[in-house]
């Protein structure tokens, strides 16, 4: 279970970015999602072809779980950081959009799990921030559409990190 949790307005933006599906499709990446882009359904198994949705409440609450697991994921990534609610935010809308195994070979937990107690922070963070908004072409699939999405999302990302 996370220490940190993500704001109402965190979950606002992912559900923005994500958009509701109420049926499977694939992602960029050829990926399996559901709800409001879940990889996972609420009881810890991937999506798959052909999964539904009965209603708005059960794309949340699947949404929900996924949430907590990109916090808890953060959450032993960086547990000295001190993040800002706005850091955090962005740290799980990332964690959600590339999924939590893709996150754990990106530059951006790398340099999260690097961090010292008594490096600089503010430095620390425009390169995370960077890394962040640098991150969005690695989609083997997706269209110009989803791709512009992705950088959208990316630059929004950035933009609530660094607030």
């Amino acid at each position: 279970m996370s220490k940190r949790k993500v704001s109402l307005s965190g979950i606002k933006h992912i559900k923005q970015f994500e958009g509701l599906r109420m049926n499977a499709y694939l992602d960029g990446d050829g990926l399996w999602n559901i709800g409001y882009g879940s990889l996972y359904l609420g009881d810890g198994n991937r999506t798959k072809e052909g999964d539904r949705l009965k209603s708005r409440k059960q794309a949340d609450d699947i949404l929900a779980y996924n949430i907590a697991l990109c916090e808890s994921i953060i959450d032993q990534v960086a547990p000295i950081i001190p993040l800002t609610q706005n850091m955090f935010d962005a740290l799980v809308s990332y964690v959600h959009s590339k999924g939590p195994y893709i996150f754990l070979y990106s530059k951006v937990r790398e340099l999260l799990s690097s961090y010292k107690v008594d490096d600089n922070l503010k430095l620390y963070r425009n390169d995370i921030a960077f890394e962040i908004s640098a991150d969005h072409q690695c989609r083997k699939t997706a269209n110009s559409k989803t791709k512009h999405q992705i950088v959208s999302r990316r630059i929004r990302e950035k933009q609530v990190f660094l607030m």
